[in-house]
């Protein structure tokens, strides 16, 4: 998916760092925003600095995308 979104989308194409899936949720679980129970994750948008730091981190069930 992010690879047509990537080719599709002209402002996207810019994008100059990764986007990743999470088909196992091994992210979500990481990064605490898996609801076991449903199977499902909150949205997420973490901002990581080439050092490795989490710089920014916004999750909500809808976040209007």
């Amino acid at each position: 998916t992010h690879k047509a979104w990537h080719a599709a989308s002209d402002t996207i194409a810019k994008v100059r760092y990764p986007l990743v899936g999470d088909p196992t949720a091994t992210l979500a679980r990481n990064f605490e925003v898996l609801i076991e129970e449903e199977g499902l994750a909150l949205r997420g948008t973490f901002v990581i600095d080439p050092a490795g730091r989490i710089k920014v981190i916004i999750v909500g069930e809808n976040l209007g995308f």
